[in-house]
């Protein structure tokens, strides 16, 4: 996952808060995943929580609910 997050221009910043999202979403749940690793490189592929964009040749940028999930965050 951080592969590809690298590939993509999706800087570890942007990764940890997403884990946060992530975390945050699942963790009062009940609900369980065969493969909680894989369900979250899906939400990082996958853009669930819309935190980023990208742009052709440039690095990922937050959208406004990703600065205010990382202002959240700090």
């Amino acid at each position: 996952m951080f592969d590809y997050a690298d590939k993509v221009g999706i800087d570890q910043e942007m990764v940890v808060v997403c884990w946060r999202e992530f975390r945050d979403a699942y963790l009062p749940s009940k609900k369980t995943q065969a493969d909680w690793r894989a369900h979250f490189r899906n939400a990082v592929r996958r853009n669930w929580y819309k935190l980023w964009y990208l742009k052709d040749g440039e690095p990922a940028a937050w959208t406004t609910a990703g600065e205010q999930a990382r202002r959240a965050a700090a």
